[in-house]
């Protein structure tokens, strides 16, 4: 009975041990990541953090996130559609709960300062119901945050902006991320005329780290309709899918890309796109050269030249380029494209379209409806393609069909007048 009791108490003993020295490494964590978390944060050009902390023992971990932004930020963040003129000003209050090797926390915006502060008095809103809750787990380092915005109006001097709910979560562990959105939509307008509105919206995005970048690993998009009346844009029912394939022996990577579109209508109805679907297929890319031409600078002489560099790079490695299905209903016309086409792989830079043919192999097939083909801008040089035989009659409109082989590109058989540089 006695050593019963004292293996009871010895286990409880180191039970509570482990309790006492999990509950330390996770403020330890805690602390640590709050550093390096706001030190991302000042890193962003146009946006400084400020952590107050108020309660700090061994259970809790509270305190104020403040966040300003620049207005330029504020402008590329909402992809133009609004750039203050002062800065922007939002204070998260932030609650934590700390457990042996687990972390749960919630926070709120508080709107009595900034931004929301300003709204609040001005549209007269009381609140916007909102939640944002996070689990972290220590042990496993995978974190789980979710956030939950209730629908809400904004009306001044006859602008009336409405936004519908809108869920959000955010999951990963170490070099993995994954985000779901679902929102309702929303829309601004004046007084009768609408300026933008959103239908549903459904998105789908995983990331992974490699070398030194997050990359997208899949990306799936749901949109149930966009209008832009400003612009003449309105779309229906668009569905994007991309999905990427890493071979880390051989330091290449395969792409698939899928669009859907039930109604896509722009430039003022110029352009009616009553139906359209395609599938691309990348494989075999050059990783180091594709990660080059999408992740660096964007902007600048220097940039530009790199992107050139990584595009040759990309070029030169090689890649086969499929189009198992496309089909565009098009101001009325059909057309209908399918392709399977190799680029040999040549470290000779490509200084021509020539060069460029000479490395082709496969073939790809077009289809165009003769309502479509009338629409072409230059009926001359219809005519032309026509005689020379790269367009052949079939039913109801007319075919093209190239093949690429030994460096000797036809259409329909005729040799197209580009030479070989092999």
């Amino acid at each position: 009975m006695r050593r019963a009791v004292k293996i009871a108490g010895v286990g409880c003993v180191g039970v509570l041990a482990l309790a006492s020295v999990g509950q330390w490494l996770t403020g330890y964590y805690h602390d640590q990541q709050l550093d390096a978390w706001l030190q991302q944060l000042h890193s962003v050009p146009g946006l400084s953090a400020v952590w107050e902390p108020d309660t700090n023992n061994w259970l809790q971990r509270d305190g104020a996130l403040q966040l300003t932004l620049e207005p330029q930020l504020v402008w590329q963040l909402s992809a133009g559609a609004w750039q203050p003129a002062a800065p922007v000003t939002l204070q998260w209050n932030v609650s934590q709960q700390l457990w042996p090797f687990y972390i749960s926390g919630r926070a709120y915006l508080d709107s009595d300062v900034g931004v929301y502060q300003q709204l609040r008095l001005q549209q007269g809103i009381a609140s916007i119901p909102h939640k944002l809750r996070w689990h972290i787990n220590g042990l496993t380092r995978h974190f789980d945050t979710r956030l939950a915005v209730a629908g809400f109006e904004l009306e001044q001097d006859g602008l009336q902006l409405t936004m519908a709910p809108l869920q959000l979560q955010l999951e990963g562990r170490g070099d993995r991320l994954s985000l779901q959105l679902q929102w309702q939509g929303g829309k601004r307008q004046r007084q009768d005329r609408a300026d933008w509105q959103v239908e549903p919206l459904s998105v789908v995005q995983d990331w992974h780290q490699q070398d030194g970048f997050w990359v997208t690993q899949h990306q799936q998009w749901q949109l149930q309709g966009l209008t832009l009346p400003a612009v003449g844009v309105e779309v229906r029912q668009l569905a994007w899918q991309l999905t990427r394939q890493d071979d880390e022996v051989a330091s290449r990577l395969d792409l698939t890309a899928q669009l859907r579109c039930q109604q896509c209508q722009w430039a003022s109805g110029d352009v009616l796109v009553q139906q359209l679907q395609a599938q691309l297929q990348f494989r075999h890319l050059d990783r180091l050269a594709y990660q080059a031409l999408w992740n660096g600078p964007m902007t600048g002489a220097v940039a530009q030249w790199q992107k050139l560099a990584a595009l040759q790079q990309l070029v030169s490695a090689g890649m086969t380029v499929t189009i198992p299905e496309a089909a565009v209903h098009y101001n009325g016309g059909e057309l209908q494209v399918s392709a399977d086409l190799q680029l040999a792989r040549d470290p000779r830079p490509v200084l021509s379209v020539a060069s460029l043919f000479s490395r082709l192999e496969g073939q790809a097939q077009l289809t165009a409806s003769e309502a479509l083909i009338r629409q072409w801008p230059n009926a001359q040089a219809i005519q032309q393609w026509q005689q020379a035989g790269y367009l052949q009659p079939v039913a109801q409109g007319w075919s093209s069909r190239l093949q690429a082989k030994d460096g000797r590109v036809t259409l329909n058989g005729t040799a197209l007048p580009v030479q070989s540089v092999r």
